[in-house]
């Protein structure tokens, strides 16, 4: 018999889902037999499968060690930091599996050795630096990307914000080989590869599903500067359709509706004009891919030094006086909303992320103070 008790990362998702990613070699059929079997049980009693897992919870499962061994696909599964090929590592007096967030034990003896393939993986991912990090506690992390950073890979061999997360958390001991067959840390939105500023991270499936629901639902506000050609007079809330070639990674703006595109809303207002610039302090409603480069473009006011949708005439004229490469957004505050959920406790809490050197020496040259 294996007991397995729930940890704070692995739980809020359901437990015939969590029994497929611990017994991978275990079919859907046979998992749910053997719970109406009661050969898997939840808290001591009969479960159906669709329940879902909280912190404490403990799951039992009653095979041998040997049919565990073979349903597991002959690796053990550790959640403590301790190599999920070594199972004999931990050993335990009464014969259980322990899952406290945490830890699995075996009665069996052997010796701890390390993930050579962890180590080799932490040693190619870029680092994520204690001052990228704006808040951090055991659901979440906040991180001030900076720019020529991918939130997320584009391909196989790229080294994106989610490896970097993942491997300061390796780092940490707060994530193992193990853990991640139940739950990946990863990002919760995106911003462009040449924008920087906050990035939402989540520790655990229930702070990452969470904050997908505040975004989906718009409840959580996100806020950006972005230096804008032009001058922009006041504050406005525009629409438009937005459509997406994804194999050109472009998207194209209408003011009326058509096949295939997304209503797109953004807020914007001026903070400081200058000669032929205005710095906007941008709210994004919708948070469709390359929203407000796209958006502020079509309503003739394209970022400063967008090389996709902006000026290219302006840009060149800018590189030249200010010496920035990129375009000029900067992801700066989220607020999160009241809430009686797993984050409860960041309920109307408000982030910011300063803005990096490349883009206050730009506001410097232009004699802009924020």
């Amino acid at each position: 018999m294996r007991e397995i008790r729930i940890g704070r990362e692995i739980a809020s998702q359901r437990l015939d889902k969590f029994l497929q990613r611990y017994l991978p070699e275990a079919g859907t059929g046979l998992l749910y037999k053997q719970l109406r079997k009661k050969n898997i049980t939840l808290n001591g009693g009969k479960a159906g499968g669709k329940e879902l897992l909280s912190e404490g919870d403990v799951v039992r499962i009653w095979f041998s060690e040997e049919t565990l061994e073979k349903l597991s696909g002959g690796k053990g599964v550790s959640f403590s930091g301790t190599p999920a090929d070594d199972r004999r590592a931990l050993e335990s007096e009464n014969g259980t599996k322990n899952v406290t967030g945490g830890n699995v034990s075996r009665r069996t003896a052997g010796k701890k050795s390390p993930d050579k393939r962890t180590d080799r993986k932490q040693k190619r991912v870029k680092r994520l630096t204690p001052e990228m990090i704006v808040y951090e506690d055991e659901d979440i992390i906040l991180i001030n990307k900076p720019a020529g950073i991918l939130s997320q890979k584009a391909k196989p061999e790229d080294v994106s914000l989610n490896e970097m997360l993942q491997s300061y958390l390796f780092e940490k001991g707060e994530l193992t080989e193990g853990k991640l067959k139940f739950y990946s840390p990863s990002v919760v939105n995106r911003i462009d590869r040449n924008t920087s500023g906050l990035v939402l991270g989540a520790k655990n499936l229930a702070a990452a599903r969470e904050m997908s629901e505040m975004l989906r639902n718009r409840t959580l506000q996100k806020y950006y500067y972005a230096l804008v050609n032009g001058q922009v007079k006041e504050k406005e809330h525009v629409r438009a359709w937005l459509v997406k070639d994804k194999a050109k990674n472009q998207v194209k703006i209408y003011d009326h509706p058509v096949d295939g595109a997304d209503l797109i809303e953004t807020v914007y207002e001026p903070m400081a004009k200058v000669e032929r610039y205005t710095l906007l302090r941008v709210e994004l409603l919708t948070g469709k891919t390359h929203q407000i480069r796209a958006h502020l473009s079509f309503i003739g006011h394209s970022l400063v030094g967008d090389v996709k949708y902006g000026q290219k005439s302006m840009n060149s004229a800018t590189r030249e006086h200010t010496g920035l490469s990129r375009q000029f957004l900067h992801a700066e505050k989220v607020i999160f909303p009241d809430t009686d959920g797993a984050l409860k406790s960041l309920s109307g809490r408000c982030f910011r992320a300063p803005l990096p050197a490349d883009l206050q020496k730009t506001l410097e040259i232009f004699g802009i103070r924020l």
